[in-house]
Parts: structure tokens; C-alpha cells; sequence
């Protein structure tokens, strides 16, 4: 995976693990400039011109369009791609983006299946768009004759998790330096006052960051080496026992469910923890402990959107279709259609199959619809129908209708800030139709 933390001169001191600033310690947690990731993005795009045999990237796959009447253009796409990305169309496919014997081939991470392979001659350019966040490449096809262009997510789960880190090393230098400023100030006078702490949202926004970077080492780990995955584990915890011991409330962190730990998150603490850190984690509750409950192994779903395959391991699926899921462990599933046919599909398209009693067909002619006993694959359902965003369907689509339906304009603010007051304004009538307080 590279270095996207920030590089370690030697194995961090025990004095580093200080309890008063867990994180402050390391470089590794030192925050990427606006500068360095546009020029490291720039690099990143150029490299891909020059022809070199070790150049290989893991990347995310978003999208392959084909110029026509209305595409005429690596920035048509782009624009294209941000249409479709608002409208929660997009499913991104890990990949290895790498050159190989005067090729530029894509290969599936697991399998290394390859994927696509293109001469370097074919390839046309390289640009970035949406505020330096997608790459795009453009490339000439012989069959049939045709310029493609391959979309890619630049900014890496690495990066991501650097700027993750980096808000929770503000925040507990902040509260260090609270705690410090009022002691120095208990030793000037005698009255004794309780420090002025962080407001309780902040302390909540900490704890969902907090879940947030353990999904994304859960994700990452097994492409990192440096810095090791469970000495970033160990500063982890060690900033969240500080914060924990200086919370207002114990009761704060453990009511903290959004969101949810992701099943290899799940498995990486129960692998790596040590016995105190297992300790903290354990004593937050069922909330820091479940994920997103699976469907049965051999259940039925139904499509809820139509899907195209883009290489041999999916399965193209039309709004509609019953599928039968043989493995659900991941984002993306593995199901059969009715014709015998294999193939992964994104888990976020699927919703079960109604039980006995209810219309099929009514409920697949009919828009979703929110209720307080909503599965989470009907809220996702509902949400995607209504048009949110992709990351807005991830963060509340692994809630069932009633917590949704529960959540306060504070709450839905701190997980979705992007989209919060519309989450709220679509939320309203169901609320207030169901006898609830429509600003909760």
C-alpha cells in the first residue's frame, strides 16, 4: 500500500504512548496538505505515461465510458460520472492499476485475475476532475474501434484515514491542553472549578471518528505495512481510553451506534487487541460490537436497481430480478440468478424478498417506503430512491427505520453534513404521520 501514513525512522518508544497525548507522538499522523495531495495526484497521473515496469497502484475502478454524441470528452465523462454519483448510481471496484510488459492492465486485488490490459501506446491522456478527486484515462480501443475513458477514485482509504487521524489528534491535543490550562489554574487560586470540557457533540463527533478509522484499518490492514496496522491499533485505543477517561458522560461513547464496526473491522480487534485495549472495547457496549446484520446464507433478495458486469466475476442484474445469496461477507455479494448464473453484485442494491403475506408485486411496483419497522435494506432502499448521496445511503443505510426515524437534527448533522437538512426535511412527514415530533 505504500506510505500513505507518513514515514516512522524507527518502532515507536513507549515514552511515545504517552496517556496525556496518545497521538501527538508519531509522524505518522501528520496531516496531508490541499498542496501535497494535488501534487501527489499529479505524479500519480503522469507516471502513467511513462513507461516503467514497477509502476503499480491499488485503485478503485468507478466507471468506463465510451465517447459518442454526448460524450465527446474525458470532462463530458467526469461530469457525467458527478450526474450518476449524485443519484447513488455509482459502485467503485477495488483493483491493481499496474504496467506490465509494455501494458496498462487492471487486475482484480484478490483473484489478480486480469481484469483489462491496454498498450501504452493506446493510451491518449490522463486529467483529474471533481476537485482533483477523480483520475481519468483515455484510451484508444482497436475493437471496435473507439476511445474509452476509465474513471478512477485518486484519493486512497490511506489518505482518507490520514485526515481521519489527524481530526482526532486536534481533538485530544484540545482537551489536553483544557485539562492542563485548568490545573495551571487550580494552583493559582484555591476555589476549585471543573474544567470547561468540549461540548457533548464534539465528544460524539470524536467516537464516531474514532469507528470510522477502525473500519478503514479493518479495510486496509492486509495492504499495509507501514506503519504497522496493530501499532496503529494501539494509538487508536490509546487516544480513546484518554478521551474516555475525561468524557462528561459514561454513558456518552457507548450510545454512539453510527456507524457500525464492518465484520473485518469486527475480526481485526478480535484478532489484534491486547488484553486492556479488548477491555475498553468490550465495556462500550453492543453498539462498538455488532454490524450489520446478514441476510441468512441461502436467503432471496430482489434487485433494486439494474447492474451490468464489467469483467467475469459479476453478474449483470436488471431492476427486478430474484437472486439466491451464497455470500454476503462483503460490500460486494455473490448470488445466482434464476438462470444458474454466478456473480458478485454490490450488496447496497438488494433488499430481501417480502415475507409470506405480502404482494411482491406490489411492493416491486411501488417506491419504497420508510416505516418505523424498516430492515436496514428497506432504509437503503428508501434513501437511494430518494436520491442521497452514495456515502449518505452507506452511513444510514445500515440502520433499521425506527433508529432512523429516532435520529435528532444533532445526530444526523454529525453523520451526514453534507446532506443532513434534506435527510430531515424527507423525514418530516413520516414523523409527523406516525405521530412523532417532525423536528424530533
Amino acid at each position: 500500500m505504500g506510505d500513505p501514513f507518513g514515514r516512522w525512522s524507527s518502532a515507536p518508544s513507549r515514552g511515545e504512548y504517552d496517556d496525556r497525548t496518545p497521538l501527538r507522538r508519531s509522524n505518522s499522523f501528520a496531516r496531508l496538505t490541499g498542496k501535497s495531495i494535488y501534487n501527489q495526484r499529479k505524479d500519480y497521473g503522469q507516471t502513467l505515461l511513462k513507461p516503467q515496469n514497477d509502476f503499480q497502484h491499488h485503485v478503485e475502478h468507478l466507471l468506463t465510458m465510451h465517447l459518442e454524441r454526448d460524450l465527446r470528452s474525458a470532462e463530458d465523462c467526469l461530469g457525467r460520472l458527478k450526474d450518476l454519483e449524485e443519484q447513488g448510481r455509482i459502485w467503485g471496484q477495488d483493483v491493481i492499476l499496474e504496467v506490465k510488459d509494455q501494458e496498462l492492465v487492471l487486475s482484480d486485488v484478490e483473484s489478480k485475475e486480469e481484469l483489462e490490459a491496454f498498450p501504452l501506446g493506446s493510451v491518449q491522456g490522463c486529467s483529474t476532475g471533481l476537485d482533483n478527486t477523480v483520475l481519468a484515462i483515455s484510451v484508444q480501443e482497436r475493437n471496435p474501434p473507439r476511445t474509452s475513458v476509465l474513471l478512477f477514485q485518486c484519493e486512497r482509504l490511506g489518505e482518507v484515514l490520514n485526515h481521519v487521524l489527524g481530526d482526532l489528534e486536534l481533538f485530544t491535543d484540545r482537551l489536553k491542553a483544557t485539562l492542563d490550562s485548568a490545573g495551571t489554574k487550580k494552583k493559582l487560586k484555591k476555589k476549585k472549578k471543573k474544567p470547561a470540557l468540549p461540548p457533548n457533540d464534539e465528544y460524539t463527533d470524536f467516537f464516531q471518528k474514532v469507528k470510522y478509522a477502525l473500519n478503514l484499518v479493518g479495510r486496509t490492514h492486509p495492504h499495509m505495512s507501514d506503519p504497522d496496522p496493530r501499532e496503529l491499533l494501539r494509538l487508536i485505543f490509546s487516544a480513546l481510553s484518554f478521551v474516555l477517561a475525561h468524557s462528561p458522560s459514561p454513558g456518552l461513547a457507548p450510545g454512539v451506534e453510527s456507524p457500525l464496526l464492518l465484520p473485518e473491522a469486527l475480526q481485526f480487534l478480535e484478532d489484534n487487541l491486547n488484553d486492556d485495549d479488548y477491555g475498553v472495547w468490550k465495556g462500550l457496549g453492543t453498539a462498538w460490537s455488532k454490524s450489520r446484520p446478514p441476510l441468512p446464507a441461502q436467503g432471496l433478495v430482489r434487485a433494486l436497481y439494474d447492474f451490468q458486469a464489467r469483467n467475469s466475476q459479476e453478474l449483470s442484474v436488471r431492476k427486478g430480478d430474484t437472486l439466491q445469496v451464497l455470500d454476503q461477507q462483503k460490500k460486494w455479494w455473490l448470488v445466482q440468478d434464476e438462470r444458474g448464473d454466478r456473480g458478485h453484485v454490490p450488496g447496497n442494491i438488494l433488499e430481501p424478498l417480502p415475507e409470506p403475506g405480502h404482494s411482491a408485486r406490489q411492493l416491486q411496483d411501488s417506491p419504497p417506503t420508510l416505516h418505523p419497522n424498516s430492515s436496514p435494506a428497506e432504509v437503503t432502499a428508501w434513501l437511494m430512491d430518494k436520491g442521497f448521496s452514495r456515502i449518505t445511503v452507506r452511513t444510514l443505510g445500515v440502520l433499521p427505520g425506527h433508529e432512523l426515524l429516532q435520529m435528532s437534527p444533532a445526530e444526523l448533522r454529525d453523520v451526514c453534513p453534507e446532506e443532513w437538512r434534506r435527510v430531515l426535511f424527507k423525514l418530516s412527514p413520516i414523523r409527523t404521520s406516525l405521530g412523532m415530533d417532525p423536528m424530533n
